[in-house]
């Protein structure tokens, strides 16, 4: 039967017609499998398929029509003793779910369904499983959905036997039923599956294995994907043959040369291929497209994209009968305009130098440091204004400013003068001038130009790539049409991440006419005089903008035309260049970019070990991959400096390059020392994880009066070292005299303000190991650092008279530690130290016990809730403290922590910060605020005073006697003079607190003492009254006695000595009589 035609039964029969090959191909195994055994073996070549399929629509007689698909597998015997399955991912994560059995060797042949066992990854043949009986959901299909057949093949492919085909098919609707029933998954027949085909005599795959050869070690262990036998698409594409149409993800980037990605169908359907066309070129396996299994992807190198929208068509192509399917989507990429970044070319860059150069240019780095030349920042420029310029000069009869636009692409940007006048003690320019662009009145810098005039030769560092040895990376090379004029645009991407675009060129001055050259590298350039340009920018119209404007100054302020060379595009780049490279321990690390997809380079430098040998020469051809980018790792020995050169077997251009490793040098002003000798040698250099080596020693003599300088950068290019991980300087000296050892950081921009640490003299060697933390800068303060640009080793003399020195630093290097507290990290216990922290000989931060201090304010009157916590810190950290449910934070200043109801209050202060769990950071405290006063005390009589004593209260007090005010104080005790009847009350400030009252009754001026008495007592009483009549009684109410007294100073004399003991009253007649009652014991 056909695929699509139809027939009336009740079972799934045998078929019959075309079929379609799935697996097909040289590469498979005819006579392997684990058990060696040919009645488990599938076998088949490049002309006879193991497995083919094919789909039938079937109406059956119960009135349903459904479709079967077939499969048929080629064994190499008839009435194989075994089972062949099919696994079916369902899931999309390339592991099968569902195992459909043809089972043969059962005495009544069956289809069955089986699911995973989920105790194996199913990632690889040996990790892959499944479960058998219908408790474990196996389904075992009747005739009616299912059927078995095996047949002669009619070939005998691997000398067995005749050869059999084991045919079985199975309708959508059973598959679709036990999908749903077993996993919750709804498919149909054009749902994206997975399926892989292998033979088994349990529950594991355990026969033939896809017909690869799975006797190979650990063959068995790769995934299915690995082995490539992975067949992909839906059940209804894969069994009528149709192509899976492939598709391509949408990108929208800023990136000119995107990655591209997609999904097809797989190299295993049929004999398919897959090509990638866009922006007019088209893509295979042959020119960088990517395949892995059912996934794409593609690396756009050149040409680059603009900014636009992009048609990409991905196409798969079935050889065997030229059908093709493309994707179904439009429009996939959008690119979009970059957007404006900082320039950090020109003034920060380095110069691309050669050895004879490169002391000077180390030097001439030095000095802008230590003089404060810091001509790339914008606050020491000053504007660019063509207003006044002539546009004649003496050199050559042009001022090189007036061919300066003063703006950029945008018409906003602000011109501003970055000459670098010092290089012209370094090159060999004769006139000099630089320009920065930036954008409008902000520091962010989006374009700079360095133009020079040079004579008999161009200008010796045309090429503005020169920092891709140490820490850019040349994104790509092209060639652009300025004004007519082909000019190389390079595409740079800075270690910040920023990219840059680069043009370069130069203008020969003729006699009958100026011609415009662009070359790769100076050797290209015939001798002669010239005019160079070198502009960098964020955006490739910056760079044309600016271009234009200066090749049209030119022609309009000469009388000659300005022609330029007929050399071809390619020609003019390298297609194998240095993306980007580095130089460590004796190796060079190349980033090769290969645009030709060249199999080999040739390479070739010349190589100095110290900065005072001799250069040795140097030379191979080194094998490529061929892959668009590789790293090629170089063994050249330590060295100083090397320039060399790569020219790929099928690149029309070499590639020169010039690589300097951080270098010594010396600096000293003339009439401050002589007799200077100056030397640098190899020394063996250490390769330890733990620490960063610097490369050869040095020494310096000679006599001294002022200053001279040994310094060593730590990478070539002035560019600064990442040194956040490190925080001890190790290094090994002789010196006679003191020095300074100074350690200059990438923001260092006034040279008083250096890092710096005093050394005594050591006649014989000494080693230091100094923390960064030691190094105090001109406030007598640590910093941080983050990125060192070089060390400095100063001698210092009196400035009165010369004196004899010798310096030798032999070993130099920075040690790791990465929270900088002085401690390495091989010994530190805590590596997250806040830096500036205090530290135990463990490098763990330990807050002190007495670090806070905490007053406590009780409230200022009952039931306010007015108490208040002030905290202070003697530490400068950043603290957090919870109370109340509120998190407050402070540092060294107070904080006051108001509104507080009385009670005790349970609190830790934390030190915030990345610390270690066993760093102590919290101290904790239980603190009471108490609560409001009330005013409170007690008041006693003694001779006609009433004596006050307040417990409880505000001072100061006020105290009023009968409403007037007699007294204000701050004691607590105090005495006033009183008469019967007298109110006194006591008051607070606070007026909350209430008062204090005293209303003096006429016995409260009337005391006895003592009292109990033996009998002798006195009675204290007013002075006013000089004599009393005083009558005494037992309790029994007789008068005993009764006698005048005299008042002495407010004092009686009385006596009982004859009186039995008992209880007595003595009344007083007064004015009032008064009575008292008398205890004799």
């Amino acid at each position: 039967m056909q695929v699509g035609f139809s027939q009336t039964t009740s079972i799934v029969e045998q078929t019959s017609g075309a079929w379609i090959s799935i697996m097909q191909g040289d590469n498979f195994d005819p006579n392997d499998d684990q058990q060696s055994n040919a009645d488990q073996d599938f076998v088949g070549n490049e002309n006879y398929a193991l497995l083919e399929t094919k789909k039938e629509t079937i109406t059956f007689s119960d009135g349903i029509t459904d479709d079967v698909y077939f499969f048929r597998v080629r064994m190499a015997e008839m009435n194989p003793l075994t089972s062949f399955y099919l696994g079916i991912d369902v899931s999309g994560d390339m592991i099968a779910d569902v195992f459909v059995e043809a089972n043969w060797k059962s005495q009544t042949p069956y289809v069955s369904f089986h699911q995973r066992d989920y105790s194996k990854t199913g990632l690889s043949p040996s990790q892959t499983a499944w479960l058998n009986g219908t408790k474990n959901a196996e389904l075992q299909l009747t005739n009616r959905n299912a059927g078995i057949f095996n047949y002669a093949a009619g070939t005998d492919i691997d000398g067995a036997g005749a050869d059999s085909w084991l045919e079985f098919g199975f309708t959508e609707e059973s598959i679709k039923a036990y999908v749903l029933n077993t996993f919750g998954i709804a498919i149909n027949g054009d749902s994206a599956i997975a399926l892989y085909g292998f033979t088994s005599t349990s529950q594991t795959s355990n026969g033939d294995i896809g017909g690869i050869n799975d006797k190979e070690p650990g063959v068995l262990d790769k995934t299915w994907a690995e082995l490539g036998i992975i067949i992909n698409g839906t059940l209804n594409n894969i069994t009528s043959g149709e192509i899976l149409r492939p598709t391509i993800n949408q990108l929208t980037t800023e990136d000119a040369t995107p990655t591209l990605t997609g999904t097809w169908g797989g190299e295993m359907l049929g004999d398919d291929s897959l090509t990638v066309t866009v922006n007019g070129y088209t893509y295979g396996l042959e020119n960088g497209l990517l395949i892995d299994n059912t996934s794409w992807s593609l690396s756009i190198l050149a040409p680059e994209f603009i900014e636009g929208s992009y048609e990409v068509v991905a196409t798969t192509s079935r050889l065997s009968n030229g059908q093709s399917k493309s994707d179904a989507t439009t429009l996939e990429v959008v690119i979009l305009a970059p957007p404006t970044t900082t320039v950090t070319s020109a003034n920060d860059g380095g110069l691309e130098s050669n050895g004879d150069l490169a002391n000077l240019i180390a030097r001439r780095n030095f000095n802008r440091i230590r003089t404060n030349n810091q001509l790339n920042k914008k606050q020491k420029q000053s504007k660019f204004s063509k207003k006044g310029i002539q546009s004649k000069s003496s050199e050559s009869g042009i001022n090189l400013a007036a061919l300066f636009p003063e703006t950029g692409f945008n018409t906003t940007e602000t011109a501003h003068i970055s000459t670098a006048e010092d290089l012209l003690n370094v090159t060999n320019a004769i006139q000099i001038f630089g320009v920065d662009y930036y954008l409008g009145n902000t520091e962010n810098r989006v374009a700079a130009v360095l133009a020079t005039e040079t004579t008999s030769k161009v200008y010796d560092h045309s090429k503005v790539i020169c920092d891709r040895l140490n820490s850019s990376s040349l994104i790509d090379a092209t060639v652009s049409m300025v004004k007519e004029h082909q000019v190389i645009m390079l595409q740079i991407e800075r270690d910040n991440g920023l990219i840059e675009y680069a043009l370069n060129f130069s203008i020969e001055l003729l006699i009958d006419e100026n011609k415009l050259r662009s070359y790769w590298s100076i050797e290209q350039y015939p001798a002669g005089d010239y005019m160079n340009f070198q502009i960098w920018g964020s955006t490739k119209d910056q760079v044309h903008f600016i271009a234009d404007k200066i090749i049209t100054n030119i022609e309009s302020s000469t009388i000659v035309n300005l022609t330029s060379d007929t050399i071809m595009d390619e020609n003019r780049v390298p297609s194998v260049f240095v993306k980007k490279g580095s130089y460590k321990n004796g190796k060079l690390y190349l980033n090769i970019k290969n645009k030709s997809n060249d199999g080999s380079f040739y390479f070739e430098g010349n190589k100095r070990s110290t900065e005072k040998s001799n250069s040795e020469y140097l030379s191979q051809n080194i094998k490529l991959s061929g892959n668009s980018e590789e790293l090629i790792i170089l063994e050249t020995g330590n060295l100083f400096d090397i320039g060399f050169s790569i020219k790929g077997e099928n690149s029309m251009q070499t590639d020169a390059i010039y690589l300097a490793d951080g270098p010594w040098g010396i600096d000293y002003l003339a009439d401050q020392a002589n007799t200077i000798k100056f030397d640098v040698q190899q020394r063996a250099v250490e390769v330890n994880a733990t620490k960063y080596e610097i490369e050869r020693k040095s020494s310096v003599k000679g006599n001294v009066k002022g200053v001279v300088n040994l310094f060593r950068n730590i990478i070539a290019g002035n560019l600064a070292f990442e040194a956040a991980e490190f925080g001890v300087l190790e290094f090994s000296t002789i010196n006679n005299l003191p020095i300074e050892v100074v350690i200059v950081t990438e923001d260092l921009t006034d040279w008083n303000n250096r890092l710096r640490f005093q050394i005594e003299p050591n006649e014989s060697e000494k080693e230091y190991k100094i923390a960064f933390k030691n190094f105090k800068n001109g406030n007598g303060k640590p910093e941080k650092i983050t990125k060192i640009v070089g060390v400095v080793f100063s001698v210092i003399g009196d400035f009165n008279q010369f004196k004899a020195f010798n310096l030798e630093i032999g070993k130099l290097s920075f040690l790791q530690d990465s929270d900088q507290d002085g401690i390495l990290d091989e010994f530190d216990n805590c590596m997250n130290t806040p830096y500036g922290a205090d530290i135990n000989t463990s490098g763990c931060f330990n807050l002190p016990s007495d670090n806070f201090n905490i007053t406590a304010f009780g409230e200022t009157c009952p039931n306010i809730k007015n108490g208040q916590l002030i905290i202070s810190a003697n530490k400068n950290y950043n603290y957090e403290t919870t109370i109340n449910g509120v998190k407050y934070n402070f540092s060294t200043e107070d904080i006051t922590i108001s509104d507080l109801s009385p009670g005790v209050y349970n609190f830790c202060i934390n030190v915030l910060g990345d610390f270690d769990p066993n760093e102590k950071v919290s101290n904790c405290f239980s603190i009471e605020i108490l609560n409001g006063n009330v005013l409170a005390g007690k008041a006693s009589m003694n001779s006609g005073k009433v004596s006050i004593d307040i417990e409880e209260g505000t001072a100061p007090y006020n105290v009023f006697v009968n409403g007037i005010s007699i007294l204000k104080t701050l004691s607590t005790s105090f005495a006033l003079d009183v008469n019967s009847g007298d109110e006194v009350i006591v008051k607070s400030d606070v007026i909350c607190e209430g008062v204090f009252s005293k209303i003096i009754e006429t016995t409260d001026l009337f005391t006895t003492y003592p009292n109990p008495t033996n009998g002798m007592f006195q009675i204290s009483m007013p002075s006013l009254q000089k004599e009393v009549t005083i009558e005494m009684y037992n309790m029994n109410g007789q008068l005993i006695s009764k006698q005048n007294y005299s008042n002495v100073y407010g004092t009686i004399q009385l006596n009982l000595d004859d009186k039995p003991k008992g209880v007595y009253l003595a009344k007083l007649n007064l004015d009032k009589p008064v009575v008292l009652k008398i205890v004799k014991q």
